[in-house]
């Protein structure tokens, strides 16, 4: 932090530099106060939980009312939203959703049940679906006050997260540079009539570079980075990131489709929505009237609460999108379990070790949820032609 106080001293302008902590009145901790006295409003780290934990959908909206006015030319908007950051608890449409604490956490990043953290890469992308609208309704906005055409817009991740089983969420290694390094970068130059993909290995220092040369401005100091759209761009061959030491990888892309490939054998091609355990992705969409099942009274099954899900507003905010519950005498193993939701199944998923009792969660397509639902939960057991379903006591 004390690194950050004295960065913005150095380097911000005279008139932003008043609301910054002093730096001439001790030898560090300039933002945090003294024993004696309280945290100044400085305070980077106190902000962040303050924000990450506030309705964000508050700052997005900050954020498009002030794109209330055909743009001048010398006009610069600037926002970073901690979206689709965690916590991930919202719907694709901006709603939230009630939801259990993160699932498959282990001590400094992921534990070794896949499908717990998989279900929460399954929450990370419902979430990056709200900012992909979010990108949509600030294009409809600058098309509305007919200034899209000339705007110069930037989209870009300040960071990536890994969400695989016994990894870092955050720590760089050889495994998980895949995750984190590779982010999204989106330009839209004033007047572009098309796009195109460029895979030229972009880093986040030729961002403002880039800027300067599409908008003609000549920088006052050297920048580290290069514009992305010059002509005599320095060719790259690999990138070094530092996370407590340097891991060095190259251009071609395979570690962002070893990530890929992991998570394809959970989705497929069928979206958040459609995480299902492998093998079992075909029972999806089955209506109930088609299958067939037994009693089976060695399982139990409660859920949390069932009011929840049974009579529900299908436009309300928070949506009771996921579901949850108890399970036990399912033997040694987890149980794999079908949520068949007014006649058909919406969710597969796994229970899974939450604390000191076995328990399951399942996200549920918001457009599935009606005023009254039908909610049954059936135990799955084997996969395809030597697949059984059972319904547990209670479902």
């Amino acid at each position: 932090m004390d690194l950050a106080v004295v960065s913005g001293h150095v380097l911000l302008p005279d008139d932003l530099t008043a609301s910054l902590p002093p730096i001439d009145q001790a030898w560090g901790k300039f933002g945090v106060g003294d024993a004696t006295g309280p945290v100044p409003e400085w305070d980077n780290p106190e902000r962040f939980f303050a924000n990450v934990g506030a309705d964000r959908r508050n700052e997005v909206a900050r954020v498009l009312d002030g794109v209330d006015h055909p743009l001048a030319n010398n006009e610069f908007h600037f926002a970073h939203l901690l979206l689709p950051h965690r916590p991930w608890s919202y719907l694709p449409d901006g709603r939230e959703y009630l939801a259990t604490d993160l699932t498959g956490r282990g001590p400094g990043g992921w534990g070794a049940d896949a499908w717990l953290v998989e279900q929460s890469y399954q929450r990370l992308q419902i979430q990056v679906q709200y900012v992909d609208r979010l990108l949509g309704d600030l294009i409809d906005r600058l098309e509305s006050l007919d200034s899209y055409d000339d705007a110069l817009i930037v989209i870009v991740a300040d960071h990536g997260i890994s969400v695989r089983p016994e990894q870092p969420r955050r720590f760089i290694t050889p495994e998980t540079i895949g995750d984190i390094a590779a982010v999204p970068l989106f330009i839209k130059r004033p007047h572009q009539d098309s796009g195109g993909v460029d895979d030229y290995r972009a880093e986040t220092t030729d961002v403002v570079p880039t800027i300067a040369d599409v908008l003609g401005i000549d920088l006052p100091w050297r920048a580290d980075g290069v514009s992305l759209f010059s002509e005599d761009r320095p060719p790259r061959t690999q990138s070094t990131m530092m996370s407590g030491h340097p891991v060095t990888f190259g251009v071609d892309g395979n570690e962002k489709q070893t990530i890929a490939d992991y998570h394809l054998e959970y989705f497929g091609d069928r979206g958040p929505f459609g995480l299902a355990p492998i093998g079992q992705a075909d029972l999806l969409g089955t209506d109930l009237a088609s299958l067939d099942f037994d009693d089976d009274p060695e399982s139990q099954l409660l859920l949390d609460p069932p009011e929840g899900y049974l009579a529900t507003d299908p436009g309300a905010d928070p949506l009771p999108a996921q579901i949850s519950g108890r399970v036990s005498g399912g033997g040694d193993g987890y149980l794999t379990l079908a949520i068949v939701l007014n006649g058909r199944i919406e969710a597969v998923t796994r229970s899974g070790a939450f604390g000191d009792s076995e328990r399951f969660v399942a996200m549920l397509p918001p457009d599935a949820l009606r005023a009254e639902n039908q909610v049954e939960v059936l135990v799955v057991e084997g996969s395809g032609a030597t697949r059984t379903l059972t319904r547990p006591t209670g479902s």
